[in-house]
């Protein structure tokens, strides 16, 4: 797979995602609230391969005990990338583009009760694994 652009709102923030594993939908409460969205689709990729290229000053980090951390742009508030350790979820729209089918959908035992999930991509009520 090709490396994937991505860049904030304001565009202070880019970045390049270097070998994107695959493309998740995520259905959780807190993937919901941080992007005011009813799923959030996320990009998979090894902590080592998500490169800030410019903005890096910009980029903030809510933690929250037993979560995962979210990254944000402080100048306008876009939602960048969540995850901890060795994996980060680069959340879908501030890529540039990617030519990424949805593998499968995630968490959608807490998904919202007026979302109806379209396509034929598996679907697990919790992570898988």
């Amino acid at each position: 797979m090709t490396d994937l652009n991505g860049r904030c709102l304001c565009g202070a923030v880019s970045f390049v995602v270097h070998q994107p594993q695959m493309l998740v939908e995520c259905h959780c409460t807190r993937c919901r609230r941080w992007t005011g969205c009813a799923s959030t689709p996320v990009v998979l990729a090894a902590a080592a391969d998500l490169e800030l290229t410019a903005g890096e000053e910009l980029v903030a980090t809510y933690a929250e005990e037993g979560f995962s951390p979210r990254s944000f742009c402080t100048r306008c508030g876009t939602s960048l990338y969540s995850g901890a350790a060795d994996t980060r979820y680069v959340t879908a729209g501030v890529l540039e583009e990617p030519e990424l089918e949805v593998a499968c959908h995630v968490q959608v035992a807490d998904k919202a009760s007026w979302h109806e999930i379209g396509g034929i991509a598996p679907q697990h009520a919790a992570l898988p694994g």
